[in-house]
C-alpha cells in the first residue's frame, strides 16, 4: 500500500491500482475566507478525477470542501461515518446534490476494492478538557489491503482508553496519521490577552498537543507515525494572528515526534510513501524560510477579500429580529443537550450589546451585565449571515473573524459547541 501526501487532511491511499482520497481541500479560503495553504499547492482537484472512492471525515471545511468535491467529480462514491445520533453529514451531502455517499456506522466493516475500511465515531467528548456536549461530528477510519494497515485519527482525537482498544482489536498499524495542532481561536483572537501572553499560551497549547500525539503514537505501537491535519495559513485582514495561531509545519512535528523515540513520516505534496518497499525513514525536509513566507503572506495572502467584507452594511433592526429569533432556536439545542450556561455571554453592536440570558424571555439589548464572562466582537454583515446561516458559527470561529474578551480566562468546550445553533 502507498500513501501520497496532499496537504493538510488530504492524501491517497492506493493498493492494486485503486485509489481512496481523503479530505480534498484544495482551493483556497475555507472558513469564511481565511484559510490558505502554506507553500501554495500545485494540486487541482481536476488532478484527482480518476480515483475510486473519497473518504470525508466530518463537515469542516477543510475536510469537505464541495467547489473541490465538484470538480474532482460528483460521481465519485464519498465515504462517510453513519452516526445514529447525529446525521448532520448526509443531510449536507445530499442538500449539496453529492447523492453517491456509502456510509457505514463504527460496528461495520466496509469492503471497497482491496481495502478492509472500519469508521469510528467520536473518541472522546474533549482530549483535553471536561465537557458534556463535546465532539459530535469527527470521524477517523482505518484501512487495510490484506498485509498493510493505516490508521487516520484525522481531527479526531484520541484519549489514551481509545488508543488502548483499538490497538487491541486491530492491532499495531503501520502508519498513524495523527493530529497534531491547535486548529482553534485561543488564544489569537482573546483579547483579555497581552501579545506577549498569547504567544506564550500558543506555544504552550502546541506541546501539549504534539507531546499527547506521541502519547497516542506509542500506545498505538504504529511503525510510523505520520503529523497529519491542521496545517494551514490565514489570509486575508486578520492575516496577522498567524504568530499565534499554535500552528506548525509537518517537518515541525516530525522532528518533535523523532526526538521522542518515534519513526515519522515527512512527505511534502505528491511524495509517496510505499509500505511494501519501506523498512526505516531519515528524510525530514528543512521548513520554509521564515521572511520568505512572511513575505509571501503580506504580498499575496494578505490582500485576500473575505465574501463578507464585500455585502453591503446590514439594517440594524432587521438583525436585531433575527437575533431574537435566532436566541429562541438556540434555547431549543440547549434543552436537548441539558446545557444552560449561557447568561454570561453577550455580542457587541457596536453601541449595544445582545445578551444571551437564562432563558429565552429574558435576552435583552443594552449593556452586558456587570458579571460578564465572555464578549463576542464581529462585524454585523458576520452576525447576520450566521443567523441567515449563509455562514456558521463555528466556521466563522474557526477561520479567526471573531475576538473575544473573557473573564476569567477560562475554557468552557460545550458553551462554543452550542453557539454553533445560534441560527434561524
Amino acid at each position: 500500500m502507498k500513501v501520497t501526501y496532499i496537504s493538510n487532511a488530504c492524501c491517497i491511499y492506493e493498493s492494486d491500482g485503486f485509489q481512496i482520497i481523503t479530505d480534498p481541500w484544495l482551493i483556497n479560503g475555507v472558513f469564511d475566507g481565511s484559510w490558505c495553504h502554506y507553500p501554495p499547492l500545485e494540486s487541482k482537484p481536476e488532478d484527482f478525477k480518476d480515483v475510486d472512492a473519497i473518504y470525508l471525515s466530518h463537515l469542516h471545511p477543510d475536510h469537505y470542501q464541495p467547489e473541490s468535491l465538484r470538480r474532482i467529480g460528483r460521481e465519485i462514491p464519498i465515504i462517510i461515518l453513519d452516526d445514529e445520533k447525529h446525521r448532520f453529514f448526509q443531510k449536507i451531502l445530499n442538500k449539496d446534490g453529492f447523492k453517491n455517499i456509502i456510509s457505514a456506522k463504527e460496528s461495520e466493516t466496509l469492503l471497497l476494492g482491496p481495502f478492509q475500511i472500519n469508521l469510528f465515531n467520536p473518541f472522546t467528548t474533549h482530549p483535553f478538557h471536561q465537557c458534556q456536549v463535546g465532539n459530535i461530528i469527527d470521524s477517523a477510519i482505518s484501512i487495510f489491503d490484506g498485509k498493510f494497515s493505516i490508521f487516520n485519527a484525522n481531527d479526531n482525537t484520541l484519549d489514551e482508553e481509545s488508543a488502548i482498544r483499538i490497538h487491541r482489536d486491530l492491532g499495531a498499524f503501520d502508519i498513524a496519521q495523527i493530529n497534531y495542532n491547535a486548529a482553534g481561536p485561543y488564544p489569537s483572537c482573546f483579547l483579555n490577552l497581552s501579545l506577549e501572553d498569547r504567544i506564550k499560551e500558543s506555544k504552550r497549547i502546541l506541546n501539549r498537543n504534539l507531546n499527547h500525539a506521541a502519547f497516542i503514537s506509542n500506545v498505538l505501537k504504529c511503525r510510523y507515525v505520520m503529523p497529519f491535519a491542521g496545517v494551514f495559513t490565514i489570509g486575508g485582514k486578520e492575516h496577522y494572528k498567524n504568530e499565534t495561531a499554535g500552528v506548525e509545519s509537518v517537518s515541525y512535528a516530525s522532528r518533535f515526534f523523532k526526538e521522542k523515540g518515534l519513526n515519522p513520516i515527512c512527505l511534502k505534496e505528491k511524495e509517496c510513501f510505499d509500505l511494501k518497499y519501506s523498512n526505516s525513514i531519515d528524510s525530514i525536509y528543512e521548513d520554509e524560510d521564515a521572511e520568505e513566507k512572511s513575505r509571501y503572506i503580506v504580498q499575496n495572502l494578505s490582500k485576500m477579500k473575505y465574501e463578507y467584507e464585500l455585502e453591503p452594511e446590514v439594517n440594524i433592526q432587521s438583525l436585531k429580529e433575527n437575533l431574537i429569533l435566532s436566541r429562541n432556536n438556540l434555547w431549543k439545542y440547549q434543552k436537548r443537550f441539558n446545557y444552560f450556561s449561557m447568561w454570561s455571554v453577550s455580542i457587541d453592536l457596536g453601541e449595544e450589546y445582545f445578551n444571551f440570558a437564562l432563558d429565552s424571555d429574558r435576552s435583552y439589548f443594552g449593556k452586558p451585565p456587570e458579571d460578564m464572562r465572555l464578549k463576542v466582537f464581529m462585524d454585523p454583515r458576520l452576525i447576520n449571515r450566521i443567523l441567515t446561516r449563509k455562514s456558521h458559527w463555528n466556521n466563522v470561529e474557526t477561520g479567526f473573524h471573531m475576538n473575544f474578551h473573557r473573564k476569567p480566562n477560562f475554557y468552557d468546550p460545550d458553551l462554543h459547541v452550542i453557539m454553533s445553533f445560534f441560527h434561524l
